[in-house]
C-alpha cells in the first residue's frame, strides 16, 4: 500500500508562491530606460543655426536661439527629429 505524503502539496504551493512573489518585485523595480537626445542644428553652409524650433516625433517643440536642443526622456528606438528655421535659416 502506498502512503500519501501530505508535505508534497504544501511544498508545491510554497515553491509556486516563492516564484511568483519575486517576479512581482522585479517588474515593479524595473523601468524602461530613457535617454536624453541633444544636438546642434546647422545651416547648409555649416554655420550654427539661429532661431530654430526643434521637435522629436510628437513631443512638444523646443525653441532655440542658437540651434542647440535637448530632449530628456527619450525611449530607445527610432525617432524623427525635425528642425524649423525662423527668418535666418
Amino acid at each position: 500500500m502506498q502512503r500519501h505524503d501530505m508535505r508534497k502539496p504544501w511544498l508545491l504551493i510554497l515553491v509556486l508562491i516563492g516564484s511568483i512573489v519575486p517576479l512581482g518585485m522585479v517588474s515593479a523595480d524595473s523601468e524602461d530606460p530613457t535617454y536624453t537626445l541633444t544636438g546642434q542644428v546647422y545651416t547648409a553652409d555649416g554655420e550654427p543655426a539661429g532661431t530654430t524650433y526643434v521637435r522629436v516625433d510628437t513631443m512638444e517643440s523646443v525653441l532655440s536661439v542658437d540651434g542647440s536642443y535637448s530632449f530628456p526622456g527619450i525611449s530607445p528606438g527610432e525617432h524623427t527629429v525635425r528642425a524649423y528655421f525662423m527668418n535666418d535659416g
